[in-house]
């Protein structure tokens, strides 16, 4: 129905834009408490290595945003560093792990929605609090967003096959 010229796409844009923004201002939380649970829930050697591997990598992406010094854009209030994004880093290293968890644990056929809807809903996070960081708090370049998402990709990648060895 269409008020004052308007089809309600206005609404539903600012309902979107308020939803990715509420994402973006929860997710550090939101990955806490699901490391915390995973480890409460299952008391493996794995489960200890996929959060010790979490803690890893953003304590690597800290260091290499010392080390690449590179400033945010103008439109950011922080004055932290923004090369890379360390929320990029740290949702893809989730999103990859456990992909790559759920792949080794239910490789089965009663699983494979278990196995393959969770991943899916860790790469639509990420990627949507990465399109956030860039479009809609400015708080970093996408090149920042691109660097920190291949980092936490490859640490995750990389430290999987070391929790699996």
């Amino acid at each position: 129905m269409m008020m004052n010229g308007c089809c309600g796409c206005c609404g539903r844009a600012a309902l979107v834009k308020q939803c990715l923004l509420a994402l973006n201002t929860w997710t550090p939380r939101l990955l806490v408490g699901s490391c915390l649970a995973y480890m409460a829930l299952d008391r493996t050697r794995y489960s200890l290595l996929f959060v010790a591997g979490s803690l890893l990598d953003v304590a690597v992406g800290k260091l290499v945003k010392r080390v690449v010094d590179e400033g945010r854009p103008a439109t950011s209030k922080k004055q932290t560093r923004g090369m890379p994004s360390t929320h990029a880093n740290s949702l893809f290293y989730f999103a990859v792990s456990t992909h790559l968890t759920l792949y080794n644990a239910f490789n089965n056929p009663p699983s494979r929605l278990l196995r393959d809807a969770v991943p899916a809903l860790g790469y639509v996070w990420a990627a949507s609090v990465a399109y956030t960081r860039v479009s809609l708090t400015g708080d970093h370049t996408p090149p920042q967003v691109v660097a920190g998402a291949a980092l936490g990709t490859a640490f995750a990648l990389g430290w999987h096959q070391i929790a699996l060895a």
